[in-house]
């Protein structure tokens, strides 16, 4: 399995120097934001966040702390979601409002359920060559943090 590579300090740089690009359709009055299905891509996203969440390597450990992810040994529990239509909705608008996106385009969202944390991304939307995601509460759908990949 190929990890995505944690970059600390990229995400910071590219919002600073760089620009958000996305690649949508025009604004409509209906805005949803749903869930990708459990597709190549989401796979590759669950298998990072599974190492992140199991492995005991110093440098993942200092990435899942910063990202405030739990940390967790059971692997099977970390699942691709892919509903209900609420979950999506409310996981896609916090991503949209963490990343300062448009909020009149509708989305297709990943989502990543981890214990009590959701990882959303969006793989319409870059900067430069990374995408990035960000980590919310499944409680209250609460921005914790932001990376790339």
């Amino acid at each position: 399995m190929n990890a995505m590579p944690f970059h600390a300090g990229i995400f910071a740089a590219a919002v600073t120097f760089g620009s958000l690009s996305t690649a949508s359709s025009p604004a409509t009055n209906m805005v949803t934001y749903t869930c990708r299905p459990s597709d190549a891509g989401a796979l590759q996203l669950r298998g990072y966040a599974r190492l992140l969440a199991s492995t005991s390597d110093s440098q993942y450990v200092l990435a899942r702390n910063s990202l405030s992810i739990p940390a967790t040994s059971d692997t099977n529990r970390i699942v691709v979601v892919t509903g209900p239509s609420n979950t999506c909705n409310k996981a896609g608008a916090a991503l949209v409002t963490a990343l300062g996106l448009n909020p009149a385009v509708s989305r297709s969202v990943y989502v990543i359920q981890i214990g009590t944390v959701y990882i959303v991304k969006d793989p319409t939307v870059y900067i430069g060559k990374f995408y990035p995601w960000v980590v919310i509460k499944s409680s209250n759908f609460k921005w914790v943090s932001t990376s790339m990949s």
